[in-house]
């Protein structure tokens, strides 16, 4: 079953590095809480068929199949949702973040990037993991009080 992820509340965490010096990389905590609004089946599916599809022989099909991979998840994540919706109109939202959140994660995560690996900048994975943090704020409900 899914897992509705509440949000907490507060500003997004900074991850940047203190001296401003080395350039920002996505932090593991932040990665792992981003992964928590996929659903566990499409992480189940993604995360090993990525280094799966780095061993095929064949060098040209490699970019293919990581595509291929890539976006049958991104469907799969609003689907899943869609098929274990019980009428909860929250269960909308949950579906669009998580829809948003997959590509993010995946280009976050340096081991599962698969297709995205050429645009890839830590830089970038912070920037675009700060924007999906305030993001979420107006788009997931606050825990009732």
């Amino acid at each position: 079953m899914s897992r509705l992820v509440p949000y907490a509340g507060g500003p997004p965490t900074a991850i940047l590095s203190a001296s401003g010096r080395t350039p920002p990389t996505p932090s593991r905590d932040r990665i792992e809480a981003l992964a928590k609004f996929v659903p566990a089946e499409i992480l189940a599916f993604y995360v090993p068929i990525v280094p799966a599809i780095s061993l095929l022989r064949n060098p040209d099909w490699i970019p293919w199949f990581h595509w291929l991979a890539f976006l049958l998840a991104w469907i799969l994540v609003p689907i899943y949702f869609i098929w274990v919706a019980e009428g909860d109109r929250r269960r909308v939202r949950q579906a669009l973040v998580s829809t948003l959140a997959f590509p993010i994660w995946a280009y976050v995560t340096k081991r599962t990037i698969g297709p995205l690996a050429p645009w890839y900048e830590d830089a970038l994975g912070v920037i675009v993991m700060l924007l999906f943090s305030l993001a979420t704020a107006f788009l997931l409900p606050r825990r009732p009080e």
